[in-house]
């Protein structure tokens, strides 16, 4: 018994110095003489375990509780072994069985909560965490506890856990990240920055909480911040690739695409099967108009991801910027299945394929922006004259201009909807129809086709009531060249700092002599650095604004909904696009297929916002040179004279 003894001990020490080999021939030795000692079989076991031996493992851990019961410290080798083989709801069995033996033990409820983590079984988990902070007060078991109840949404109880550790230790870095983490989840992000900023004083080199900070200022538009914060987490861990690919966001959305492209290619060299950085790298090469490049980097990306539809989708785009609308709009069908885009609206209605409408009702509907639904109203009168019932629901803020126009039946007012939203939008106030169709699919059913777009001469028509209206707020005034201008979009549309003029740099339209400047511009102050009329703060709805439209010689706006009414008025419209512009404007040409009215000046180069307004003053002075306005008291006519007979302007559609 003695001699045996020794050789057991010795075992051990062998197995503890990782000796395997010798460990286990003892072990064996041991066993001959004694087929029923539990420890023996036991710690063979974890030596098969080791060697990955791991069904012989099983049995020999089985044999010992056979023999010996389930007792706590063979029911948890055993559960070890089969958390390590993936077998985890046998492991979470065996860690219960123990505790059954040991109710109070701390270290096998730890083991039942992280097995039960995995299994996402996050009650279960969040209960054994709890069962562990009862039985040994620990920092780690309430830290784990608090990550649990965050990922099951309760970041109120997970905050409060955070906050008990750090009243404990206000330097504990995991809680400060994490309690960052929670606020970031909850969209609080002052409070979440606070907390990333105090980890990185903490831990000056924590890459998850420099990335994650990256994110917050990104979502803010704040994108020098959004690169330090990057560059911070690359520098911190170079391991950790996400914030390479954050960074390579970050610059693009910042109007640096050359930028972006070089971390593209780097976050590619690392992963060539990054589906997103293809489709990135193409956007990139896309922000640079260079459409070929972007369309490889888009159809390997599908190659890779197959059913991943951003790449479709922003084939789509590439493709209808180019002019090849009929596989654009097909691929532009695709942008309801974008991770993050709006969702599909729950309707029972059947969406409309192109099956005949005679006798038929079909809704059309707004999705996205009041120039969308400007621009694709024009669908309602085509899909009317088929024999179609037309339904339409679209932004209330158009209505007053809308109703009344031929070809809609009824219209109805869309419940409204916050900037960015993507929640589903409710369908229960619509009437029952045979068809409905997003307005933005109708060319895509109409099958339109770039040199074949219905109406492009204007198919909308201010009421009789606002022209008048505006005819005499303006007939009081001079007689010169009457021009609306509009020089900003929405600020919260996500490529604002592309397509928006900053107000001082209108100063140089000034030099033009004989023209008289209304301001179109809702929601900012008057540009001080050009003289105007300030038509805009009497400007109630769209109605009002086309009926000051209709009295204007011209307007000129950058890529927003003025432009668009100007369009659908059928009125001249002198379009100041960004370097690259919105599929719709297509692009190497001065004109728009979907407005005849329409002439498109384009920056040279990113940015260059003085180029394009010095191009506008040379063409106004040309047009102001040969203006009448006592010859020709119609704005119309007198365009017409100052080009030499051709006018934009053709019969309203509607």
């Amino acid at each position: 018994m003695k001699v045996q003894k020794q050789q057991f001990k010795r075992a051990k020490a062998l197995h503890k110095g990782n000796r395997l080999v010798e460990a286990e021939a003892i072990y064996l030795r041991l066993l001959d003489q004694n087929p029923a000692d539990v420890e023996c079989l036991q710690l063979l076991g974890l030596i098969h375990a080791d060697t990955d031996r791991v069904d012989t493992s099983l049995q020999l851990l089985r044999l010992a509780i056979g023999i010996a019961g389930p007792k706590p410290w063979l029911c948890r080798n055993l559960g070890i072994i089969l958390e390590r083989n993936g077998d985890l709801a046998a492991a979470a069995a065996c860690y219960r069985q123990a505790l059954e033996e040991a109710p109070k033990d701390h270290e096998l409820w730890a083991a039942l909560a992280n097995t039960l983590t995995s299994l996402e079984r996050w009650s279960d988990a969040i209960s054994a965490w709890t069962r562990a902070l009862e039985s040994a007060s620990s920092i780690e078991y309430r830290l784990r506890l608090a990550n649990t109840l965050a990922l099951t949404g309760d970041r109120a109880n997970a905050v409060a856990q955070y906050d008990i550790i750090l009243g404990q230790d206000p330097s504990h870095i995991e809680a400060t990240f994490h309690r960052a983490v929670a606020y970031m989840q909850e969209n609080e992000a002052h409070t979440a920055i606070e907390g990333f900023r105090r980890t990185l004083k903490l831990e000056p080199l924590h890459a998850r909480a420099a990335n994650n900070l990256g994110i917050l200022y990104q979502l803010d538009r704040d994108y020098p911040n959004a690169t330090k914060s990057y560059q911070l987490a690359i520098r911190s861990d170079r391991t950790f690739h996400p914030a390479l690919y954050n960074l390579g966001t970050a610059w693009l959305e910042a109007s640096h695409p050359q930028n972006a492209i070089g971390i593209f290619r780097k976050v590619l060299r690392l992963n060539p099967k990054h589906t997103a950085a293809w489709t990135n790298l193409g956007n990139a090469w896309l922000a640079r108009n260079q459409t070929s490049t972007a369309i490889d980097c888009y159809e390997k990306a599908h190659s890779i991801t197959p059913e991943d539809a951003a790449p479709e989708w922003n084939l789509g785009i590439v493709r209808l910027l180019t002019g090849d609308f009929r596989r654009g709009w097909e691929g532009y069908e695709r942008r309801y299945d974008v991770k993050g885009a709006s969702q599909r609206r729950p309707f029972a209605t059947p969406l409309w394929r192109g099956e005949p409408l005679a006798g038929k009702s079909l809704l059309l509907h707004a999705e996205q922006g009041l120039g969308d639904t400007l621009q694709f109203i024009r669908y309602a009168s085509l899909f009317q004259e088929q024999g179609a019932r037309i339904i339409v629901e679209c932004q209330p803020e158009l209505l007053p201009l809308l109703v009344g126009s031929n070809g809609v039946s009824e219209w109805i007012a869309a419940p409204k909807r916050a900037a960015g939203a993507t929640a589903v939008v409710p369908v229960d106030h619509l009437p029952e129809t045979d068809y409905q169709l997003p307005m933005m699919s109708a060319p895509w059913r109409a099958a339109t086709v770039s040199d074949a777009i219905p109406f492009p001469e204007g198919y909308l028509r201010a009421p009789g009531a606002a022209s008048d209206r505006w005819r005499k707020w303006l007939v009081t005034q001079g007689k010169c060249l009457r021009v609306g201008i509009c020089w900003a979009g929405n600020p919260n549309h996500k490529n604002d700092r592309n397509r928006s003029i900053p107000p001082e740099f209108l100063a140089v339209l000034g030099e033009v002599s004989n023209v008289e400047w209304v301001n179109l511009q809702k929601g900012q102050p008057i540009a001080p650095s050009l003289a105007m009329r300030n038509a805009a703060r009497e400007l109630n709805d769209f109605a009002d604004t086309a009926g000051l439209i209709e009295n204007l010689d011209l307007v000129i706006s950058v890529d927003t909904s003025v432009a668009h009414l100007a369009g659908a008025l059928g009125k001249p419209v002198w379009v100041l696009l960004p370097f690259a512009p919105d599929w719709r404007w297509l692009l190497e040409r001065s004109d728009s297929p979907w407005y005849s009215g329409a002439r498109l000046f384009r920056q040279p180069e990113a940015g260059k916002w003085r180029e394009v307004l010095r191009e506008v003053v040379h063409a106004l002075e040309e047009m102001a040179r040969y203006w009448d306005v006592e010859q020709n008291p119609d704005p119309n006519e007198r365009l017409s004279a100052s080009m030499g007979g051709r006018s934009g302007r053709c019969a309203s559609r509607f």
